[in-house]
């Protein structure tokens, strides 16, 4: 049987294709002098089948797993973070104190401790469509970029960083409706309250998408460095422990990392777009408010808030990926991080499998190879036969 037919003939039996590489070693393995070696291919089509059979038992997470999964982590952060993030917004609008502390204070003491968490009714309703949608794009956009690849090679850093690139663009879309009707609801004082659905009344289909210029300017960067920044990370902590998965501190201080050089150098953005969204209406466009905020406050006027931003972008990202990391290892452990969450498949078990085999069936087709020579050379053959009956003797 020759290569094609016999490859066309296994991926029916076994119901999906087959890479080349896998193609080259099955073959290898299976065939010699265009022969098939039935016994031990029906062995191990059978122990195969029986793996995948197991394998697509076991719980594979799907998009609305990650939806759910992403969701609940996500709240979780989000709920420890908010009211750092609601001092943020104040202080980058110019309406509140020079720290932290203080302008959390003054809330406090003048609008009540609840103000602290006016507006996350709607972060919390956005938060779980919106970190489904970046982890799912960014495993995706890894996906596809691994493609281009060499079987077994990590994506690189720049990689990495176009993953991220991407997912930053696909969320803003989705987004940046959310971020403008939270900052509106952020800006409130005590004697004004109004609802999260009077504000999309308000704003309109363009005003919810007002400054979307400058979320991307934000968000794409911010992408960039944190996943980018996260995997390296990870990969870094990997070597030094000599571990393959890292516990729940680890992934925490790993994503906290990683969030914190992404909020620090995206700072400016975050000003810039905190502004235009903060419903004054004093800024024509990004070069006027970048004109305006410099002619105010200097180079600091786009550094306010820095601090806040890192006190919530580390927890939060920290917070959610690891929470999101562990919950997929308690309900879904066969799936990992970046890998067959839209499109599943058995590439990685195929080979796997394919490797032990090439390993435990090497030594016969060195045995082969020895007694094609020995046919050549039946006196090598016999001065063989004489040496294994002495071993034998002996043992």
């Amino acid at each position: 049987i020759n290569k094609y037919d016999f490859i066309e003939q296994l991926e029916k039996e076994i119901g999906y294709k087959i890479s080349e590489t896998e193609k080259s070693i099955i073959f290898f393995l299976f065939v010699y002098n265009n022969v098939i070696d039935k016994n031990s291919l029906i062995t191990v089509l059978n122990s195969l089948r029986n793996d995948l059979i197991i394998e697509e038992k076991q719980p594979q997470m799907k998009i609305h797993h990650s939806i759910l999964i992403g969701g609940a982590s996500a709240a979780v952060g989000a709920t420890v973070v908010f009211p750092i993030d609601k001092t943020k917004t104040r202080i980058q609008s110019g309406k509140g104190g020079a720290s932290i502390l203080g302008t959390m204070k003054n809330i406090i003491k003048n609008e009540g401790p609840k103000r602290l968490y006016r507006g996350l009714q709607a972060q919390l309703i956005g938060i779980t469509p919106e970190k489904a949608l970046k982890l799912t794009a960014n495993d995706l956009l890894r996906k596809q970029l691994q493609k281009s690849n060499k079987e077994g090679e990590q994506l690189t850093f720049v990689q990495e960083m176009l993953a991220g690139i991407g997912t930053g663009f696909i969320q803003v879309i989705v987004t940046n409706p959310i971020e403008i009707v939270k900052i509106r609801l952020q800006m409130q004082e005590k004697s004004s309250t109004i609802s999260p659905t009077k504000v999309v009344k308000d704003l309109g289909i363009r005003g919810l998408y007002k400054g979307i210029g400058a979320t991307l300017l934000r968000d794409i960067p911010f992408n960039a460095i944190y996943f980018s920044s996260y995997a390296a990370a990870k990969n870094i902590w990997k070597k030094h422990t000599n571990k393959t998965e890292l516990n729940a501190f680890e992934l925490l201080g790993a994503s906290c990392i990683a969030g914190s050089l992404g909020a620090g150098l995206d700072t400016p953005a975050d000003v810039i777009k905190t502004r235009l969204q903060n419903g004054a209406n004093q800024y024509t466009g990004i070069r006027d408010c970048v004109k305006q905020t410099y002619a105010s406050h200097g180079i600091q006027g786009f550094f306010k808030g820095v601090s806040a931003r890192i006190l919530i972008i580390s927890p939060l990202f920290g917070i959610t990926m690891m929470c999101y990391e562990l919950l997929q290892r308690l309900f879904f452990p066969k799936t990992k991080t970046g890998i067959a969450l839209v499109d599943s498949d058995f590439t990685q078990l195929r080979k796997s499998r394919l490797r032990n085999l090439e390993t435990k069936l090497y030594t016969r087709f060195e045995e082969l190879n020895q007694q094609e020579e020995q046919e050549k050379n039946p006196d090598q053959q016999i001065e063989q036969e004489e040496e294994n009956l002495k071993q034998e003797e002996s043992k």
